[in-house]
């Protein structure tokens, strides 16, 4: 699942996608973040998907999270509620957040 931002950006958030391990079914994932110097930014992730009528807890599966600057200083990341995490960003234009992700279903 990609992360969506609670408050939106002019460009779009852009996703590198690899495989970290066949064996566990893990992929880790890069977002460049648009955060335009804001402060703080928030990210989340859905809880559904379309069509398919349950509530699925995409979060959960989540490993680890990591973000830095566009300059490549380490960000402080909270997770104020279940699906959402909070990134502290140091007033850069893009955070990239790093993420593995679980993905046996």
């Amino acid at each position: 699942m990609a992360f969506v931002a609670a408050q939106p950006a002019r460009e779009p958030i852009t996703y590198t996608v690899r495989v970290a391990s066949f064996d566990d079914q893990t992929i880790d994932v890069e977002a460049l973040v648009p955060v335009e110097g804001r402060s703080s930014v928030e990210l989340m992730m859905p809880i559904w998907s379309p069509g398919f009528y349950r509530v699925e807890h995409y979060a959960t599966r989540v490993q680890s999270i990591e973000a830095r600057t566009d300059g490549g200083a380490p960000l402080a990341v909270t997770r104020p509620a279940p699906n959402r995490w909070r990134l502290d960003t140091s007033g850069a234009s893009h955070v990239a957040v790093t993420y593995r992700l679980v993905c046996k279903e």
